[in-house]
C-alpha cells in the first residue's frame, strides 16, 4: 500500500498490482470452491442412486415373493416406492428396465444426474457400467427393440417426453415409480 502526498497530507491507497494480486487470489479460491462443491454434489447424487437401486432390489423381490415372478407391467410394481428425480440425468434414456420373460431375469439400468451409470440386476448392482441404449435388455439376454424372447421394457424416463405416457420433462406418467418428485 503506498501513499499519495497530496499538499502535505498522506491519503493511504492501493496500487493496482496489489488490487491485481487480491482479485487474482479470490478467483482462485473460488475455482477451488466450486470444483470441491461439484464434487461433493455428484457424490450425493451417486448415494442417492445407490440408495434407490437398494430399495428396488428389495421391492423387485417382494414382487417375486408374491407373484412367484418379476413385474412385467407397470401396475405391478409397488406403489410405496419413488425415485428421487432430482438425483438423475434428464438428457438420455436415464431410468430403463428390461425382463426376459422367459428366464424370469431382470436388469434395471440408470443414470445419475453425475454421468454414473448402474445397472441393477437380481445378482446385484454394476457401478459405471458401458453406456448403451440396449444395456438392460442385452444383460438379461434378450433385446430392447425386437426381442428374440418375449420381455418387458419399460423406460422411466425419455428425454423430450412423447407419447403416450411421458409428462412433458420426459418422465413416465405410465411407471409409478417415477410421478413423483
Amino acid at each position: 500500500m503506498q501513499s499519495h502526498q497530496t499538499g502535505m497530507r498522506f491519503h493511504p491507497a492501493f496500487t493496482i498490482v496489489e488490487l491485481l494480486i487480491v482479485v487474482v487470489v479470490i478467483a482462485i479460491l473460488a475455482a477451488i470452491s466450486v470444483v470441491a462443491f461439484t464434487g461433493i454434489q455428484n457424490r450425493a447424487y451417486d448415494s442417492t442412486v445407490e440408495s434407490d437401486l437398494s430399495t428396488v432390489a428389495k421391492s423387485l423381490g417382494l414382487v417375486k415373493a408374491d407373484l412367484g415372478r418379476y413385474p412385467q407391467v407397470t401396475s405391478e410394481f409397488p406403489a410405496g416406492f419413488k425415485f428421487a428425480k432430482g438425483s438423475y440425468q434428464t438428457t438420455s434414456n436415464n431410468a430403463m428396465y428390461c425382463l426376459n420373460q422367459v428366464t424370469d431375469e431382470y436388469a434395471l439400468m440408470v443414470v445419475s444426474r453425475s454421468g454414473i451409470r448402474y445397472l441393477l440386476m437380481s445378482s446385484g448392482v454394476q457401478k459405471d457400467v458401458a453406456a448403451s441404449y440396449a444395456d438392460p435388455c442385452t444383460a438379461v439376454g434378450t433385446s430392447w427393440s425386437s426381442p428374440p424372447v418375449t420381455r418387458t421394457a419399460i423406460h422411466g424416463y425419455r428425454s423430450g417426453g412423447g407419447p403416450p405416457n411421458y409428462t412433458p420433462d420426459g418422465w413416465s406418467a405410465g411407471w409409478n415409480w417415477t410421478n413423483d418428485s
